[in-house]
């Protein structure tokens, strides 16, 4: 506001401009976009930017062809406002305003829902989608409202959850078919670990790497409540990698620390599958 004001007292600014704040509370809440809200918003942005430089005034930027799920195929067009609108009586005047979008009752979605909502009302028929992917299976799903969704597809799936929950009693265990699992959920499944070479061939060995050092005064006082094997363990205090020992042999790590240079001395012991060592994976990631 300062800037087109000064902008104003020097002439080279004669317009108007009035700000509209918003609260962007929910949206910050929300999950991560997906690789298709991330392409459409881009696309959007670009598309509403070209329309401005082109003077054309009236028009909301949209997006065609959404239903392809190759952006490259999309269609960027302009939608003039008139062809949105309805008159609604406000204030007891007939104002012209953007039409509100209601359910399709004819439409295939509702189509959809209609062909199977009885069964739904009983039956254990969710999906869960997982977390949001950016690449693998299911990172480029569109959803139903640009793309229909297949009746056959769902009346199937409906069908064999309800067979299955017929064929077992209320107190087994929960157990999930997989026709009933997401794209994602089901390529999990199937999806076999990869394990390092010098895991597999037996082949390695521990070396200690650098020191860990808690951020805050608070972290370390409350490790050393909460965890007292931990605090003044040296071997605690150290980051230790597993590696290959043909690639790594001793005195591969240079360090003015003594007592990182002690465990490494410790360490050199290749370990193999007689040596009595335990080793935790932890799994990290969505």
């Amino acid at each position: 506001m300062r800037e087109l004001e000064n902008r104003k007292k020097i002439g080279t600014y004669k317009g108007t401009f009035r700000p509209q704040s918003h609260y962007f509370g929910y949206e910050g809440r929300c999950a991560l976009p997906s690789n298709f809200d991330s392409s459409y918003c881009y696309a959007i942005g670009m598309n509403a930017a070209f329309l401005m430089l082109k003077k054309m005034t009236g028009y909301m930027a949209c997006i065609k062809n959404l239903g392809n799920s190759d952006p490259n195929k999309w269609i960027a067009a302009g939608c003039p406002l008139p062809s949105m609108m309805g008159l609604e009586r406000r204030a007891g005047k007939d104002k012209p305003v953007i039409t509100k979008s209601l359910v399709k009752l004819d439409g295939a979605m509702f189509k959809c829902f209609e062909a199977v909502r009885r069964k739904w009302a009983y039956l254990d028929c969710y999906q869960s989608p997982g977390p949001i992917q950016f690449a693998g299976p299911g990172s480029d799903q569109l959803n139903y409202m640009v793309r229909d969704p297949d009746v056959d597809t769902f009346i199937y799936a409906t069908e064999v959850q309800e067979k299955y929950e017929q064929r077992h009693k209320a107190n087994d265990v929960l157990f999930r078919q997989e026709s009933s699992l997401s794209v994602f959920s089901r390529a999990r499944i199937r999806a076999e670990v990869t394990m390092p070479n010098c895991l597999t061939k037996a082949n390695f060995r521990m070396c200690a790497s650098k020191k860990y050092s808690p951020y805050s005064q608070l972290v370390e006082s409350k490790i050393a409540e909460q965890f007292k094997n931990l605090d003044g363990n040296e071997l605690s205090s150290y980051f230790v990698e597993i590696q290959d020992r043909i690639l790594t042999e001793q005195g591969d790590y240079q360090s003015h620390d003594p007592l990182l240079e002690k465990l490494n001395a410790k360490f050199a012991v290749p370990l193999n599958r007689n040596h009595a060592s335990k080793i935790a994976v932890v799994v990290l990631g969505n």
